[in-house]
């Protein structure tokens, strides 16, 4: 159902309406109100509890708008509302403003009952930045639910408990990615790669250290057979799960490959965005900002076929780029930056990639960008305008 789709903002009738004929009952992940109150600053306390409650559990959905009998769905009702754009913009805001650390994973929907009433359903994805706190009005709680009792004010070595969890589940991101970075520097990669720098991104689903259940072999074998916009590589299985690639003998190297591993991580390594000229080491600042900003969708749409939701972590690095200086661009009269790379090895710091990322990923992918044009001492990409719009001209 895509009542439990949290990055899908539709919501039919017909789903709300199954609620009550089948009788399904509050419990961890959804809960049921009648009115939606958010005019005092207790109501609005109230409101961000019930938000964190979910986002630090498993996640879950608030219907509001529906009539509940000892936790029992009775009656749609809905709530008189005059502008839902309004309301959900407001919505938003409290919970921005109101949530610590910050929280933008919620999705509001608002559907019409009747020409007067509307049913609002809230959306909130478990959080893998928990444990969060209201942090509004001086008050600074940490909730969560359980099946029994619903929402509950956690204690301390709950808060603990959830904060090491956090922890160790970064620690993990961390680990995996440093283990992959040796290999790729050793070589050890699934196809043999150009002798030139490596610019590698890992796409991390947060829940691909946690589930049980892997990529299917099956889904495997649809990629082969389903046409998509990767259909000039080389599609394999391999030890760790499926690769994409581009060498097609054995004379000569791939220049960049993609590795899907079983619980839902994506290996991205491209060697093809250097090269030498009158014995100068040159990355192509365009070239290879371009490659991520076009190509980000369909890695992303690959995951969702997988069925891994955001957020996700993207980390970035850039290996082998030691004395290579950026072309500025990719014309005849390019220009070519005085300082060159100082570091062998470019680690950059992760992004996570939430329900709305691809709304506007350039501006996003501008944060791993930014550290490359650094290392060569300029203060961000070039590439981007006043208004953080990527340019390609």
């Amino acid at each position: 159902m895509s009542l439990f789709n949290y990055n899908d903002d539709e919501v039919s009738l017909e789903e709300l309406d199954l609620l009550i004929q089948n009788q399904t009952s509050e419990k961890r992940t959804i809960d049921y109100k009648l009115n939606l109150i958010l005019d005092t600053d207790e109501n609005k306390k109230e409101f961000l509890a019930d938000i964190i409650s979910f986002a630090n559990t498993s996640g879950g959905i608030i219907i509001y708008g529906m009539r509940e009998e000892k936790g029992i769905p009775i009656e749609l009702i809905g709530i008189t509302i005059e502008n839902a754009d309004l309301l959900k913009g407001r919505i938003e805001s409290i919970i921005r403003d109101g949530i610590s650390p910050k929280y933008s994973s919620a999705n509001v929907v608002v559907i019409s009952i009747n020409d007067t009433h509307k049913a609002i359903i809230i959306k909130i994805p478990k959080s893998w930045s928990a444990p969060h706190l209201i942090w509004y009005k001086r008050s600074s709680k940490f909730f969560a639910r359980n099946s029994s009792h619903g929402k509950y004010q956690l204690e301390i070595s709950e808060i603990r408990a959830s904060i090491l969890a956090s922890e160790y589940l970064y620690e993990k991101i961390r680990n995996f990615r440093l283990d992959r970075i040796s290999k790729i520097i050793n070589h050890d990669t699934p196809v043999e790669l150009l002798n030139e720098p490596q610019f590698v991104l890992h796409i991390i689903p947060m829940n691909s250290f946690s589930i049980q259940e892997k990529i299917d072999s099956n889904k495997f074998t649809a990629l082969i057979n389903t046409p998509n916009s990767l259909h000039d590589y080389r599609k394999e299985f391999n030890f760790d799960g499926f690769v994409f690639h581009n060498r097609f003998d054995q004379i000569h190297s791939a220049d960049r490959y993609f590795q899907i591993f079983r619980n839902g991580i994506i290996e991205l390594v491209n060697a093809n965005f250097t090269d030498i000229e009158d014995n100068c080491k040159l990355i192509s600042g365009k070239k290879f900002e371009r490659f991520y900003i076009e190509e980000m969708s369909t890695w992303i749409d690959l995951l969702k076929f997988f069925g891994f939701t955001p957020p996700f972590v993207l980390l970035f690095s850039v290996l082998g780029i030691r004395g290579y200086k950026f072309r500025l661009n990719d014309n005849r009269f390019y220009q070519i930056a005085n300082k060159p790379i100082t570091t062998d090895n470019l680690l950059v710091h992760d992004i996570l990639a939430e329900s709305n990322f691809m709304d506007e990923h350039d501006k996003s992918l501008k944060i791993i960008f930014d550290p490359i044009w650094n290392a060569c001492g300029f203060p961000g990409s070039l590439n981007y305008d006043a208004a953080v719009r990527w340019v390609d001209n």
